[in-house]
């Protein structure tokens, strides 16, 4: 059967907003609408950058574009089609816009959840610097796009023929998949010694791993997006296809700790004794070896001080006896 590229980008959109839809309802179902946080935001800007990138991917596709030419060809493409090439070069040309707001938007989602879990621990730290990376590569990423190739209306020339930097995009998907790997890969640091610190019998500590690790799945499908779209650099259809499979797979691992909650009323971030509060709209650590237990309820960060250990107050009562 032959492979139709506008099924699978309508179809795993359509998939992964129905996510988002649940992600959402589950949230204000949690804490309510007016506790949404900013991974909220980010949440929402995703689905927005979505829709955007689909849409551009699915008539770019159409309008054809300049990828497959090169000097030679791009002389023999007559007046008349012209106009055509450029419109669906410069839809290519926004496609990648919006794909670089897209994923960068989703790891906002996963940072700012992260931020309000490790609040009051010193993993917070950890996230402050995952953060300033994220930032740094995505500015890396949209400066590559628009700077390998000036003016930047040479992106969607057609004659003369501009050269393969501009046409082809090689750069785009060498460098900025691979700021996209290590930006994955710095965020799924964060959880790790959270999880592994946390009073949790070893079963959720292990399923806790698999959910917030998923980010391993979404660094999979960027270097097969990669390695396809490079090897196979003339068939946009390719590389169409594998951005909506790494978008989708993004979306999932992104959206599923969020959902959670509505298969399961016992918090993964509680002790045995907390297990009856909600896991994303109060959130309780208690790590090992630590004097401290943080908590933080329908988006109120405090930090409470554990008591004192009673046989030690009760010592202390018994040396003031003694002296008097």
């Amino acid at each position: 059967m032959q492979y139709n590229l506008n099924a699978e980008l309508w179809a795993e959109f359509a998939i992964g907003m129905i996510v988002f839809v649940v992600r959402f309802y589950a949230r204000w179902k949690t804490i309510g609408i007016r506790n949404f946080s900013w991974d909220d935001f980010f949440a929402a800007l995703s689905v927005v950058f979505w829709t955007l990138e689909t849409t551009f991917l699915y008539t770019c596709a159409l309008h054809g574009n300049n990828i497959t030419l090169n000097e030679e060809t791009a002389e023999l493409v007559r007046d008349s089609e012209v106009p055509l090439l450029e419109k669906g070069s410069q839809l290519a040309f926004a496609a990648w816009v919006f794909y670089i707001l897209l994923v960068w938007s989703l790891k906002g989602v996963v940072i700012f959840l992260y931020s309000r879990i490790t609040t009051g621990l010193w993993q917070h730290r950890l996230v402050k610097f995952v953060s300033i990376f994220c930032i740094t590569t995505f500015l890396a990423s949209f400066l590559l796009h628009f700077c390998q190739c000036v003016p930047i209306q040479r992106n969607w020339q057609v004659k003369p023929f501009p050269g393969d930097s501009c046409t082809k995009r090689t750069l785009n998907y060498i460098v900025i998949e691979v700021l996209n790997i290590l930006t994955d890969a710095s965020i799924i640091t964060i959880p790790l010694p959270l999880i592994l610190s946390a009073k949790l019998p070893l079963y959720r500590k292990i399923i806790l791993g698999v959910l917030f690790s998923s980010g391993i799945f979404i660094i999979i499908c960027a270097i097969l997006r990669a390695y396809y779209s490079v090897k196979n650099i003339k068939d946009l259809s390719v590389a169409l296809g594998w951005a909506s499979r790494e978008v989708f797979v993004s979306a999932l691992a992104v959206c599923s700790p969020g959902i959670k909650p509505l298969f399961n009323k016992n918090r993964w971030f509680s002790s045995k004794q907390s297990s009856a509060e909600r896991y994303y709209g109060s959130v309780s650590l208690r790590a090992k070896g630590s004097s401290y237990g943080w908590s933080m309820s329908r988006g109120r960060k405090q930090i409470k001080k554990r008591k004192n250990d009673q046989t030690g107050a009760r010592s202390q009562d018994l040396m003031r006896v003694k002296h008097t």
